[in-house]
């Protein structure tokens, strides 16, 4: 709409020019002539001259008039090739920064995919923001599905009241939290699980939630059950 508005208010701007130029030349220019002779044959000859002049001026002036738009144009397009260039310049950068984001995001998610650890990461509010293969297989959900869930939305309740108990418990201290607990898998595996959870922040130091990541220890622990047993139990009755 602006580009429309200026084109017609440079050609009533010329037009008007152009129309007041001619008024005037009509008006005062037979006056003109009138004061130096009124021999009809002299004033013939002047009005073909005048004539002939008037032409060549409002070609000249027209000329004038439409080369100084077409320069106010070019300058004009000159700017927005310009702005088209420096957007260019940053639309690539910003695309390239995207591809190295991509990249890095893949390397990341890849090596959390690799890791045998449960590892996984909420907000503040207890919203699931990612995870790992091993903790898709702990849920038995895919992390598309976990992404944007709640511990409610995958556990039963007394489980997922636990978790947000020690999360909201961590978050407040803004400190680290370690626990071990038995969970079921949903092919019926039961294990003990070693969580750690910590919270992550911004560059202002604000909370933006917490990152954690478990270990299974079923091992370690019939390992320390096996100990324990060996320790209290005489070898020989057994008792």
């Amino acid at each position: 709409m602006k580009r429309r508005f200026s084109f017609r208010k440079e050609a009533t701007r010329i037009t008007v020019v152009y129309l007041l130029f001619g008024l005037a030349w009509i008006l005062f220019s037979d006056g003109f002539v009138h004061l130096f002779t009124v021999d009809e044959e002299t004033l013939y000859k002047i009005n073909i001259v005048k004539g002939w002049t008037y032409v060549f001026v409002t070609a000249g002036l027209v000329y004038y008039l439409i080369s100084r738009y077409l320069q106010k144009i070019s300058q004009t397009m000159d700017l927005l090739h310009q702005e088209i260039e420096v957007r260019k310049v940053a639309e690539d950068r910003y695309k390239s920064l995207y591809e190295e984001y991509e990249n890095k995001e893949v390397l990341l998610l890849s090596l959390l995919d690799s890791i045998p650890d449960l590892i996984f990461y909420k907000d503040t509010d207890g919203v699931y923001l990612g995870c790992n293969t091993a903790f898709e297989q702990f849920v038995g959900r895919p992390c598309a599905q976990i992404i944007g869930a709640t511990d409610h939305d995958l556990f039963e309740k007394e489980v997922a009241d636990s978790f947000r108990e020690m999360d909201a418990a961590m978050l407040s201290q803004k400190q680290e939290r370690k626990n071990e607990e038995k969970v079921l898998y949903p092919d019926g595996r039961e294990v003990y699980l070693e969580t750690l959870k910590t919270p992550y922040y911004d560059e202002a130091g604000n909370v933006l939630g917490l990152i954690g990541v478990s270990r299974d220890i079923s091992e370690r622990k019939g390992r320390e059950k096996e100990i324990l047993y060996l320790n209290n139990t005489d070898v020989l009755t057994g008792l």
